[in-house]
Protein backbone atom coordinates (compact mmCIF):
# COMPACT_ATOMS: atom_id res chain seq x y z
CA UNK A 1 0.00 0.00 0.00
CA UNK A 2 2.65 2.52 1.13
CA UNK A 3 6.41 2.45 2.19
CA UNK A 4 4.58 2.87 5.54
CA UNK A 5 2.94 -0.36 5.02
CA UNK A 6 5.15 -2.79 3.15
CA UNK A 7 3.74 -6.03 1.58
CA UNK A 8 0.53 -4.50 2.44
CA UNK A 9 -2.39 -5.18 -0.16
CA UNK A 10 -5.87 -3.84 -0.35
CA UNK A 11 -8.90 -5.43 -2.57
CA UNK A 12 -12.18 -4.64 -3.29
CA UNK A 13 -14.73 -7.48 -4.49
CA UNK A 14 -18.51 -7.37 -5.15
CA UNK A 15 -20.83 -8.30 -3.13
CA UNK A 16 -22.94 -10.10 -6.12
CA UNK A 17 -20.17 -11.04 -9.00
CA UNK A 18 -23.36 -11.64 -11.26
CA UNK A 19 -24.92 -8.37 -11.07
CA UNK A 20 -21.87 -7.04 -13.26
CA UNK A 21 -22.81 -9.54 -15.82
CA UNK A 22 -26.63 -8.84 -16.04
CA UNK A 23 -25.88 -5.28 -16.02
CA UNK A 24 -23.65 -5.92 -18.78
CA UNK A 25 -26.12 -8.04 -21.12
CA UNK A 26 -28.90 -5.38 -20.12
CA UNK A 27 -27.06 -2.80 -21.83
CA UNK A 28 -25.87 -4.98 -24.69
CA UNK A 29 -29.79 -5.72 -24.95
CA UNK A 30 -30.61 -2.06 -24.90
CA UNK A 31 -28.29 -0.99 -27.42
CA UNK A 32 -29.15 -3.73 -29.53
CA UNK A 33 -32.91 -2.38 -29.34
CA UNK A 34 -32.20 1.24 -30.01
CA UNK A 35 -29.71 0.48 -33.12
CA UNK A 36 -32.71 -2.21 -34.93
CA UNK A 37 -35.29 1.15 -34.05
CA UNK A 38 -33.28 3.60 -36.20
CA UNK A 39 -33.02 1.03 -38.67
CA UNK A 40 -36.64 0.59 -38.51
CA UNK A 41 -37.44 4.34 -38.40
CA UNK A 42 -34.59 4.73 -41.51
CA UNK A 43 -36.25 1.70 -42.98
CA UNK A 44 -40.08 3.44 -42.40
CA UNK A 45 -39.00 6.80 -43.57
CA UNK A 46 -37.78 5.51 -47.13
CA UNK A 47 -40.81 3.83 -47.29
CA UNK A 48 -43.12 6.77 -46.48
CA UNK A 49 -40.39 8.72 -49.38
CA UNK A 50 -40.98 5.82 -51.72
CA UNK A 51 -44.23 6.11 -51.56
CA UNK A 52 -44.61 9.99 -52.00
CA UNK A 53 -42.52 10.07 -54.94
CA UNK A 54 -44.46 6.86 -56.21
CA UNK A 55 -47.95 8.81 -55.53
CA UNK A 56 -46.44 12.44 -57.29
CA UNK A 57 -45.48 10.11 -60.45
CA UNK A 58 -48.89 8.86 -60.59
CA UNK A 59 -50.25 12.16 -59.85
CA UNK A 60 -48.45 13.87 -62.73
CA UNK A 61 -48.67 10.83 -64.92
CA UNK A 62 -52.59 11.22 -64.63
CA UNK A 63 -52.75 14.88 -64.83
CA UNK A 64 -50.89 14.39 -68.27
CA UNK A 65 -53.44 11.97 -69.09
CA UNK A 66 -56.23 14.41 -68.30
CA UNK A 67 -54.82 17.04 -70.51
CA UNK A 68 -54.51 14.93 -73.53
CA UNK A 69 -58.04 13.27 -73.12
CA UNK A 70 -59.46 16.41 -72.44
CA UNK A 71 -58.14 17.70 -75.73
CA UNK A 72 -59.67 14.91 -77.23
CA UNK A 73 -62.93 15.11 -75.71
CA UNK A 74 -63.39 18.74 -76.60
CA UNK A 75 -62.26 17.78 -80.46
CA UNK A 76 -65.01 15.27 -80.77
CA UNK A 77 -67.78 17.10 -80.43
CA UNK A 78 -66.30 20.09 -81.86
CA UNK A 79 -65.70 18.03 -84.51
CA UNK A 80 -69.57 17.32 -84.99
CA UNK A 81 -71.06 20.55 -84.62
CA UNK A 82 -68.83 21.93 -87.58
CA UNK A 83 -69.44 18.83 -89.77
CA UNK A 84 -73.03 19.19 -89.28
CA UNK A 85 -73.38 23.21 -89.50
CA UNK A 86 -71.01 22.91 -92.43
CA UNK A 87 -73.63 20.87 -94.39
CA UNK A 88 -76.28 23.44 -93.45
CA UNK A 89 -74.99 26.39 -94.33
CA UNK A 90 -74.16 24.78 -97.61
CA UNK A 91 -77.50 23.42 -98.13
CA UNK A 92 -76.54 20.06 -98.75
CA UNK A 93 -79.52 18.22 -96.91
CA UNK A 94 -82.71 19.44 -98.14
CA UNK A 95 -84.67 16.92 -96.28
CA UNK A 96 -86.51 19.40 -93.54
CA UNK A 97 -86.72 16.67 -90.49
CA UNK A 98 -82.88 15.85 -91.22
CA UNK A 99 -82.15 19.18 -90.93
CA UNK A 100 -84.32 18.99 -87.43
CA UNK A 101 -82.35 16.07 -86.48
CA UNK A 102 -78.98 18.23 -87.23
CA UNK A 103 -79.34 20.66 -85.77
CA UNK A 104 -80.76 19.03 -82.40
CA UNK A 105 -77.34 17.42 -82.76
CA UNK A 106 -75.38 20.15 -82.78
CA UNK A 107 -77.50 21.46 -79.51
CA UNK A 108 -76.76 18.15 -77.98
CA UNK A 109 -73.11 18.82 -79.04
CA UNK A 110 -72.96 22.35 -77.60
CA UNK A 111 -74.12 20.78 -74.23
CA UNK A 112 -71.69 18.18 -74.14
CA UNK A 113 -68.94 20.73 -74.26
CA UNK A 114 -70.13 22.88 -71.90
CA UNK A 115 -70.23 19.45 -69.64
CA UNK A 116 -66.75 18.87 -69.82
CA UNK A 117 -65.79 22.47 -69.57
CA UNK A 118 -68.12 22.73 -66.28
CA UNK A 119 -66.24 19.82 -65.07
CA UNK A 120 -62.82 21.12 -65.34
CA UNK A 121 -64.00 24.58 -63.67
CA UNK A 122 -65.89 22.84 -60.99
CA UNK A 123 -63.01 20.37 -59.85
CA UNK A 124 -60.91 23.35 -59.52
CA UNK A 125 -63.57 25.63 -57.58
CA UNK A 126 -63.99 22.31 -55.51
CA UNK A 127 -60.39 22.01 -54.91
CA UNK A 128 -59.70 25.56 -53.78
CA UNK A 129 -63.12 25.21 -51.88
CA UNK A 130 -64.88 27.91 -53.64
CA UNK A 131 -67.52 26.07 -55.05
CA UNK A 132 -71.05 27.40 -53.96
CA UNK A 133 -74.66 26.11 -54.68
CA UNK A 134 -77.82 28.28 -55.01
CA UNK A 135 -80.68 25.67 -53.90
CA UNK A 136 -84.03 25.86 -54.64
CA UNK A 137 -87.21 23.36 -54.66
CA UNK A 138 -87.86 21.75 -57.52
CA UNK A 139 -88.52 18.26 -58.90
CA UNK A 140 -85.81 15.99 -59.97
CA UNK A 141 -87.70 13.27 -61.51
CA UNK A 142 -89.12 16.03 -64.11
CA UNK A 143 -85.26 17.33 -64.02
CA UNK A 144 -84.05 13.60 -64.91
CA UNK A 145 -86.32 13.02 -67.56
CA UNK A 146 -85.15 16.68 -69.32
CA UNK A 147 -81.66 15.66 -69.48
CA UNK A 148 -82.46 12.20 -70.89
CA UNK A 149 -84.59 13.75 -73.62
CA UNK A 150 -82.04 16.66 -74.46
CA UNK A 151 -79.34 13.61 -74.81
CA UNK A 152 -81.95 10.99 -76.60
CA UNK A 153 -81.12 12.59 -79.99
CA UNK A 154 -77.83 12.01 -79.96
CA UNK A 155 -77.91 8.74 -78.15
CA UNK A 156 -80.65 7.08 -80.62
CA UNK A 157 -77.85 8.70 -83.26
CA UNK A 158 -74.84 6.95 -81.77
CA UNK A 159 -76.74 3.95 -81.89
CA UNK A 160 -78.47 3.66 -78.63
CA UNK A 161 -81.73 2.08 -76.61
CA UNK A 162 -82.57 5.17 -74.70
CA UNK A 163 -85.59 4.31 -71.68
CA UNK A 164 -86.91 6.66 -68.77
CA UNK A 165 -89.06 5.34 -65.98
CA UNK A 166 -90.59 8.11 -63.37
CA UNK A 167 -92.05 5.28 -60.91
CA UNK A 168 -91.22 8.11 -58.05
CA UNK A 169 -94.51 10.66 -58.96
CA UNK A 170 -93.73 14.24 -57.54
CA UNK A 171 -90.03 14.09 -56.22
CA UNK A 172 -89.17 17.51 -55.05
CA UNK A 173 -85.52 18.31 -53.25
CA UNK A 174 -83.89 21.27 -52.42
CA UNK A 175 -81.02 21.45 -54.48
CA UNK A 176 -79.25 23.36 -57.34
CA UNK A 177 -80.59 22.51 -60.84
CA UNK A 178 -77.58 23.21 -62.74
CA UNK A 179 -75.22 20.73 -60.52
CA UNK A 180 -77.91 18.26 -60.96
CA UNK A 181 -77.84 18.50 -64.26
CA UNK A 182 -74.10 18.27 -64.23
CA UNK A 183 -74.50 15.48 -62.25
CA UNK A 184 -76.43 13.32 -64.52
CA UNK A 185 -75.21 14.55 -67.71
CA UNK A 186 -71.62 13.01 -66.18
CA UNK A 187 -73.88 9.67 -65.40
CA UNK A 188 -75.09 9.41 -69.00
CA UNK A 189 -71.76 10.27 -70.37
CA UNK A 190 -70.21 7.77 -67.98
CA UNK A 191 -72.84 5.01 -69.01
CA UNK A 192 -72.31 5.83 -73.02
CA UNK A 193 -68.66 5.69 -73.19
CA UNK A 194 -68.15 2.72 -71.53
CA UNK A 195 -71.45 0.50 -73.52
CA UNK A 196 -69.76 -2.12 -75.54
CA UNK A 197 -71.65 -3.91 -78.35
CA UNK A 198 -74.94 -4.07 -76.13
CA UNK A 199 -75.93 0.09 -76.53
CA UNK A 200 -78.32 0.77 -73.75
CA UNK A 201 -78.85 3.03 -71.69
CA UNK A 202 -82.05 3.36 -68.81
CA UNK A 203 -83.15 5.77 -66.29
CA UNK A 204 -85.62 5.17 -63.86
CA UNK A 205 -86.27 7.48 -60.55
CA UNK A 206 -87.63 5.84 -57.77
CA UNK A 207 -88.10 6.71 -53.98
CA UNK A 208 -88.03 4.95 -50.59
CA UNK A 209 -87.66 6.29 -46.91
CA UNK A 210 -87.37 9.65 -47.67
CA UNK A 211 -85.06 9.61 -50.18
CA UNK A 212 -84.89 10.21 -53.88
CA UNK A 213 -83.41 7.49 -56.13
CA UNK A 214 -81.76 7.99 -59.73
CA UNK A 215 -80.67 4.63 -61.52
CA UNK A 216 -78.61 4.84 -64.62
CA UNK A 217 -77.79 1.68 -66.21
CA UNK A 218 -76.07 0.49 -69.13
CA UNK A 219 -74.54 -2.67 -70.93
CA UNK A 220 -71.69 -1.82 -70.97
CA UNK A 221 -67.94 -3.11 -70.38
CA UNK A 222 -68.90 -3.35 -66.49
CA UNK A 223 -65.66 -2.45 -64.11
CA UNK A 224 -63.64 -5.15 -62.50
CA UNK A 225 -64.53 -5.16 -58.75
CA UNK A 226 -60.33 -4.75 -57.60
CA UNK A 227 -61.52 -1.57 -58.90
CA UNK A 228 -64.78 -0.34 -57.97
CA UNK A 229 -63.25 1.42 -54.76
CA UNK A 230 -60.99 3.45 -57.21
CA UNK A 231 -64.01 4.86 -59.61
CA UNK A 232 -64.86 7.91 -57.72
CA UNK A 233 -61.24 9.43 -57.19
CA UNK A 234 -60.19 12.43 -59.10
CA UNK A 235 -58.52 11.38 -62.35
CA UNK A 236 -58.93 8.04 -61.95
CA UNK A 237 -59.53 5.61 -64.74
CA UNK A 238 -59.68 1.96 -65.25
CA UNK A 239 -57.51 2.54 -68.47
CA UNK A 240 -55.02 5.16 -67.40
CA UNK A 241 -52.97 4.80 -70.18
CA UNK A 242 -52.15 7.87 -73.31
CA UNK A 243 -53.71 5.33 -76.07
CA UNK A 244 -56.71 4.31 -73.48
CA UNK A 245 -59.54 3.27 -75.99
CA UNK A 246 -62.33 5.07 -73.84
CA UNK A 247 -61.67 9.34 -74.31
CA UNK A 248 -62.34 10.50 -70.53
CA UNK A 249 -60.86 13.45 -68.35
CA UNK A 250 -61.57 11.14 -64.82
CA UNK A 251 -63.49 14.00 -63.25
CA UNK A 252 -66.92 13.33 -64.18
CA UNK A 253 -67.76 10.33 -61.89
CA UNK A 254 -65.67 12.28 -58.86
CA UNK A 255 -67.51 15.68 -59.50
CA UNK A 256 -71.07 13.75 -59.73
CA UNK A 257 -70.35 12.16 -56.32
CA UNK A 258 -69.08 15.55 -54.68
CA UNK A 259 -72.19 16.94 -55.91
CA UNK A 260 -74.74 14.70 -54.32
CA UNK A 261 -72.76 14.77 -51.23
CA UNK A 262 -72.94 18.45 -50.87
CA UNK A 263 -76.69 17.80 -51.00
CA UNK A 264 -76.64 15.51 -48.42
CA UNK A 265 -77.02 12.36 -50.14
CA UNK A 266 -74.25 9.95 -52.63
CA UNK A 267 -73.88 7.62 -55.66
CA UNK A 268 -73.23 4.45 -55.65
CA UNK A 269 -72.07 1.75 -58.01
CA UNK A 270 -72.56 -1.73 -58.75
CA UNK A 271 -72.23 -4.62 -61.08
CA UNK A 272 -75.63 -5.16 -62.88
CA UNK A 273 -77.07 -8.71 -63.76
CA UNK A 274 -76.11 -10.02 -66.88
CA UNK A 275 -73.34 -7.65 -67.65
CA UNK A 276 -72.82 -3.20 -67.40
CA UNK A 277 -73.21 -1.15 -64.30
CA UNK A 278 -75.60 0.59 -62.46
CA UNK A 279 -74.99 3.95 -61.17
CA UNK A 280 -77.21 4.91 -58.23
CA UNK A 281 -77.66 8.87 -57.24
CA UNK A 282 -79.73 9.23 -54.02
CA UNK A 283 -81.08 12.41 -52.59
CA UNK A 284 -83.05 13.02 -49.32
CA UNK A 285 -86.65 14.10 -50.49
CA UNK A 286 -87.40 18.17 -49.34
CA UNK A 287 -89.36 18.08 -46.03
CA UNK A 288 -93.01 19.50 -47.10
CA UNK A 289 -94.02 22.63 -46.51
Amino acid sequence: MSEILPRWEAAAYPADPGALASQARSTRLLMGLLIAGMFVVIAASGMVILNTLRSEMVLARQKTTFVTNVSHELKTPLTSIRMFSEMLKEGRQPDVEKQRTYLGLMVSETERLTRLINNVLDFSKMEKGKRTYSKSRLDVGVLAEAVVENERVRLEHDGFSVAFTNAAGPSVVEADEEALRQALLNLLSNAEKYSAASKSVEVEVWKTDGFIRIDVRDRGIGIPPSEAGKIFKEFYRVDQSLTARVPGSGLGLSIARRIARDHGGDIEYRPRDAGGSVFRFILPEAKPR
